[in-house]
This record gives C-alpha cells, structure tokens and sequence, in this order.
C-alpha cells in the first residue's frame, strides 16, 4: 500500500506542478489531491523539497536502466532523457524558475553526462586515449548542451525539441571526432607565437 501512496503523491505533485508554479504548492494541496491526509504525506516524504529529490532520483534511475544497452546515437539518448520534460512542459519550467533549479539543473547534467559520455566512450572504441581525456571531453559537450537545454526551458520550451536536436547534431556529429583526435594528439593545432 505504502507504495501506491507515494507514487500516488507523487503524480498528485507532478499534476500541481503542471498547473501551477513550484512555490504556490503546499503540502495540503497535493494531500487533498489525492485523498490522503498531511500525515500521510509526511509519512512517505520528508517535505516537497524530499518529494522533488526523489522523482527526479527515480527519472535518472529510468535512464540508468535504458543505458544499459546502448543508444544508436547521442541524439536518441538525449531524446530519451528529454522524455519526461517534454511530458511535463509546465512542471519543468516551474521547477526552473523556482528555488528547486539547482536540482533540475543537477539532474539535467546526470542525465545528459551520461548519454554524452557513452557517445564519447564508444566513439574512442580502440584507441588507446586516457579516460581523463575522454571524461574532459564529454563534460565539455554535456555543458554545452546543458547550455542549450536551460536556454530552451528558459524561453518556455516554445521551439520544437527535435529542431533544436537537429541544430545540435550538425555541431556535434562533426566536431566529436576532432575532439577525440586532438585529445589523442593526432590533429592539435601548431602552436604558433
């Protein structure tokens, strides 16, 4: 039972949440949400501050489990990790303007990182490149597209994920592999003085 009133909690937030902004929700609202009483809110969570922590734990769980076979292509994958944003417009844009940003952001970076990383990894399949070098340019385009990521929440999501997906891989498709090269010393610049 205990489980089916949390994930009951928790849609009732998610519900809240696309309807109105993070910082007007109270305990009560999602409690007569869904049927329950305070007391049973605060027995499955801490404070909303809990709830929030939890659901995004739970979104980056989902994707830990769709990493473990690999996507065809990065842009799959951040498809993949845009899933639940695009399912909840409102509630993402909510959370970005609210004092949960710092935890939007920090699972947005989980979850893109990890789609990036194993591009970069698989793209590097049989050289013999550092993992230090690797990881230095994955978190190079991970921030990249957090950047773009945030900019796109930040002007409400009104531009089609898929255009700016497209954008993105004109960029990303071609310059990962002269990254890769200059991080294994194949094609660095001339230094020139």
């Amino acid at each position: 039972m205990s489980k089916f009133t949390k994930q009951a909690i928790m849609n009732s937030f998610m519900k809240l949440l696309n309807e109105m902004p993070f910082d007007k929700i109270t305990v009560k609202d999602i409690a007569d949400d869904c049927g329950i009483n305070r007391n049973t809110f605060y027995y499955n969570f801490q404070d909303i501050y809990a709830l929030v922590d939890e659901i995004l734990q739970n979104e980056i769980n989902r994707l830990a489990e769709m990493h473990k076979n690999p996507y065809p292509s990065w842009s799959d994958g951040l498809l993949s990790v845009a899933e639940f944003a695009l399912k909840n417009k409102k509630a993402i844009y909510h959370l970005h303007n609210s004092v949960k940003r710092h935890q939007l952001d920090k699972y947005l970076e989980k979850a893109i990182y990890g789609v990036v990383s194993e591009f970069v990894f698989r793209k590097a399949e049989n050289r013999n490149i550092a993992q230090d070098s690797l990881e230095f340019v994955a978190a190079f385009y991970c921030y990249a597209l957090l950047g773009l990521v945030s900019k796109w929440i930040d002007t409400g999501m009104q531009e089609d994920f898929g255009e700016v997906l497209r954008k993105t891989g004109i960029l990303f498709d071609v310059n990962i592999d002269n990254a890769i090269d200059a991080v294994d010393g194949k094609k660095m610049p001339d230094k020139t003085t």
